[in-house]
């Protein structure tokens, strides 16, 4: 279960001037590439009551010149001072260095070298105008921006993100954590119309019928019906969260959608399981940063130094992070951890597990990846302690990341934990309602050991558990769990999720909305109630369903407990005849008993008993309809003597045979009972049959599970291996600073070196990118139709090429051969070999100085290499062979005739 935050409705500020009655929507723009942030500006429609901050981060601050930014008339450009007031149609540019929050209506600038400029921004406008602003990220942004846009979303504002189609640069936010913070993934052109129909939708909504509803009442029945929704399609039951929480996530969601009325979104939600993963992932918005709340992070480092103090602190130490969420608060944890046992020297096995509702969530946290913008949150020494730095962003160390366990967990159905020593739900139970508050602490009370640490939100507390934990910081939310306290017994819950609730056949026909009666529909009924016999429906069992017509003549209120079973209610007459009856007619067959001599206010009364099963509609399937009729002709006045003595004959017999009825009805429930017991018999040995099968294969899982746990260890071990392997790899590449990029066979990048990043302008969201796509710094026009060539002839080629600064480099493209000698792609790689070309400029410089020495000398003189060839002849050794210095280049000097006999 995420952290779920309250989206903060700030109230907007209105506008002096005209126009008293206007609101300014406010859209901050994070920029990171000029052609974006131009084309964005040119469409930009005016009239629409919006202000624009433009702000750059600091790596493109140098690039981008904000100070010619050309927006479409009447738009005025400001340049941010100390104190900007806020005004319509108006762009407000951040110059670099300025961190800007917005304030009461107006923007104020602080200066900072190396703060982070948009987070800064979105941080404030999520904390004091988040119901009446935006965020727009255009192309490149990426790092910073990501915290404050999770902050921004969070807090109910919209985020936009520039889609990648569109994009300058042709990169989508490297950080996941910005791609799936985003509202929307809009080209430029349609930026302007999603924020006209976003703030417009905003404005409507707060005065629409969930919104008012929400207001009023406590559990308004859209609500419920868009709750019921969700459930069906995403499997979680969000029904005892607080209804004011998802009311707000509910309306935003509408808001997006330009929707007003929340059943049009019920039939939205119904039609679209896209719809119904986005409102599920906006009831799971995780707002969550490192070390939150530093004061709670105190406290929980000094009660954990005095908690390993206790001799059982040698033992194994358990952690576990409650909804966890993007896995701040768990890797916060770990490190205050770490820093104590360090401090105490002691090193117990330690594992954290960290849990959250949001498996996407999970799967963030799983990677240990986050922004740049974490600075603001933890301190430099932690920084180079704990994290790596790793192409613009963070990443845990793997020590850290090693100790946790992140995991999938429903708090509200799944099974705990047990034995933990240090349990963490930090904001998660103020959005529960307080039922399921209840159940959670009480889970946490039977997963603690006696004097395990709780650390919980700055607004929560253990409500009606104080006796099973006591308060040790009260400002920090942290308690001990009381050693003298009898743990609670837990058991797993019914989850109502995959409880069928089987509605009764008698619920469903009592508990029939009511309908307005036509003028037909009245008519009808008097006609039934005129011709109709009394009668009732009854279950089986003789339950009383639905009753129609005066039937106190033949049924009456039983003694003692109030009963509405018929058998119960029957008069003298039909006591016997009644029940004989309708277990006749549950074989299927009307039953018809006559002449039954019914006593009714001291007389009796001549009735005919009719029972029949009913077999449609389904909803009354299975019931039966019980109806009585008089008999005029017999009814009378009080029998005689000789008439009483015949009618208690008559009543005899009928005994009689109502007794018998139901000595062969006892025998066959007896010889059923009797088949009933042997079938249970032949089902017992077939449990303990297979009871022994489970057994057999319990030890043939624990023999699987042996071989498994070895052959963990191998993986293990060859897994080890690897890394070390790898981590040779990757330190031989970096000393050796060779510029290597690792092509597949359609020649997309797989891989490259640190080096390739500068001279083939590549970073990690490159890989899978054709390399005939990338902006290379080398005059090598036929790059790609070489690396097809050497595909298909296998030959290695080397080319000379020259970089945009005249540096001379040599590349080389070879196949790559796999461990199975199969071709899968190619090497390519690039070495520097600018100073080989300048020792071979400085070798011709001196060689025709030499050859210009030689060459003016007045004695004949000559230089032969090592095969006694001429290189170099003056002008006189020449004359005397009648040739010039050129034309003796290269012949042998033995042809020229001037070898003494014998020489060699």
């Amino acid at each position: 279960m995420t952290d779920t935050t309250n989206a903060r409705r700030s109230p907007s500020f209105e506008l002096a001037g005209p126009d008293p009655g206007a609101r300014i929507s406010i859209v901050a723009i994070a920029a990171h590439d000029a052609r974006a942030l131009e084309q964005l500006m040119g469409a930009l429609i005016a009239g629409q009551g919006m202000a624009f901050i433009v702000v750059v981060d600091a790596e493109a601050a140098e690039r981008v010149n904000t100070a010619q930014l050309r927006p479409p008339s009447p738009f005025r450009v400001v340049m941010i001072d100390q104190r900007t007031r806020l005004e319509p149609d108006c762009i407000f540019v951040a110059q670099p260095g300025q961190l800007i929050s917005c304030e009461e209506g107006e923007l104020r600038a602080t200066k900072s070298e190396t703060g982070l400029p948009i987070d800064h921004l979105l941080r404030s406008l999520a904390a004091n105008q988040a119901g009446n602003a935006a965020a727009v990220l255009l192309s490149g942004v990426r790092g910073d921006g990501a915290v404050g846009a999770v902050e921004m979303r969070a807090a109910g504002a919209l985020v936009l993100l520039q889609a990648p189609s569109s994009a300058g640069e042709a990169s989508v936010p490297e950080i996941q954590l910005l791609a799936a913070t985003a509202d929307r993934v809009l080209p430029v052109a349609g930026i302007q119309g999603a924020l006209v129909d976003y703030f417009r939708s905003a404005a409507v909504a707060e005065t629409g019928p969930l919104a008012l509803a929400l207001e009023r009442e406590p559990e308004p029945e859209p609500l419920g019906l868009i709750l019921d929704a969700l459930t069906q399609t995403v499997g979680h039951d969000f029904s005892r969260y607080k209804r004011s929480m998802i009311g707000r996530r509910v309306l935003r969601r509408m808001t997006i959608h330009g929707l007003r009325d929340p059943r049009q979104y019920l039939v939205l939600l119904e039609s679209s399981t896209a719809e119904a993963e986005l409102l599920f992932n906006e009831m799971l918005i995780g707002v969550t940063s490192f070390f939150r709340d530093p004061a709670a992070y105190a406290a929980l480092r000094a009660a954990l130094e005095l908690y390993l103090q206790r001799p059982q602190s040698r033992r194994d130490l358990r952690v576990w992070v409650a909804g966890c969420s993007t896995g701040e608060e768990a890797y916060s944890i770990a490190i205050v951890i770490q820093e104590c046992l360090e401090r105490a020297g002691i090193n117990p096995a330690l594992k954290i597990l960290a849990t959250d509702l949001d498996p996407k969530a999970i799967e963030f946290a799983r990677s240990g990846r986050y922004p740049i913008g974490i600075s603001a949150y933890v301190s430099p020494e932690r920084l180079a302690r704990y994290f790596v730095m790793e192409d613009g962003g963070y990443r845990i160390n793997k020590e850290t990341r090693d100790r946790i366990v992140f995991a999938p967990h429903n708090i509200g159905r799944d099974p705990p934990f047990t034995n933990i020593d240090i349990l963490s739900c930090r904001n998660l139970l103020i959005y529960l309602e307080p039922d399921l508050q209840e159940q959670v602490l009480s889970l946490f009370d039977y997963a603690l050991v006696p004097g395990g640490l709780l650390l919980l939100g700055g607004f929560e507390s253990v409500g009606g558990l104080n006796t099973a934990f006591e308060p040790i910081d009260k400002e920090a939310r942290l308690f001990a769990h009381c050693a003298t306290h009898t743990r609670k017994t837990w058991s797993l819950p019914i989850d109502p999720l995959w409880t069928e609730r089987p509605v009764r056949r008698e619920d469903r026909l009592v508990n029939r909305a009511a309908q307005k009666h036509s003028a037909a529909t009245i008519a009808e009924e008097l006609l039934i109630e005129e011709f109709v016999p009394p009668s009732a429906i009854v279950s089986p069992m003789g339950e009383i369903v639905y009753v129609h017509g005066r039937t106190g003549r033949f049924l009456e209120p039983a003694i003692g407990a109030p009963s509405v079973n018929i058998f119960d209610m029957a008069r003298e007459g039909l006591r016997l005849e009644l029940p004989a009856a309708v277990r006749a007619a549950q074989q299927g067959e009307s039953v018809v008993r006559r002449g039954l001599n019914v006593r009714t206010n001291g007389h009796y009364e001549s009735v005919t008993l009719r029972v029949k099963p009913l077999t449609e509609p389904e909803s009354v399937r299975g019931l039966l309809l019980v109806s009585f009729e008089l008999d005029d002709a017999r009814s009378g006045p009080r029998l005689g003597n000789g008439d009483a003595t015949s009618q208690l004959e008559a009543e005899l017999q009928h005994a009689q045979s109502a007794l018998q009825g139901s000595i062969e009805d006892l025998e066959s429930s007896n010889e059923e009972l009797k088949s009933m017991n042997e079938e249970l018999q032949s089902t017992n040995e077939e449990v303990q049959s297979a009871n022994e099968e489970l057994s057999t294969s319990r030890e043939e899982l624990q023999s699987l599970n042996e071989e498994l746990q070895t052959l963990n260890d191998e993986l293990a071990q060859r897994n080890r291996l690897l890394s070390q392997s790898n981590d040779d790899m990757h330190n031989l590449l970096s000393s050796l600073q060779v510029t290597t990029v690792f092509v597949d066979a359609q020649l997309n990048v797989k891989r490259f070196t640190l080096p390739a990043r500068k001279l083939f302008k590549l970073r990690d969201s490159d890989i899978g990118r054709p390399v005939s796509d990338l902006a290379i710094n080398l005059d090598y026009p036929n790059l790609v139709d070489d690396a097809e060539e050497v595909l298909r002839t296998l030959v290695f080629t080397e080319r000379e090429a020259q970089t945009s600064d005249g540096e001379w480099r040599m590349v080389r493209i070879t196949p790559y051969r796999t461990a199975n000698n199969v071709i899968d792609g190619l090497t390519i790689t690039v070495t520097d070999i600018q100073r080989i070309k300048e020792l071979e400029r400085e070798r011709e410089t001196l060689q025709d100085l030499f050859d210009g020495v030689v060459g003016d000398t007045p004695k004949p003189f000559v230089v032969l290499d090592a095969e006694l060839r001429i290189t170099t002849a003056s002008l006189e050794f020449a004359r005397r062979f009648c040739a010039t210095g050129a034309h003796l280049v290269g012949e042998p000097l033995g042809e020229l005739g001037l070898l003494p006999a014998g020489a060699e």
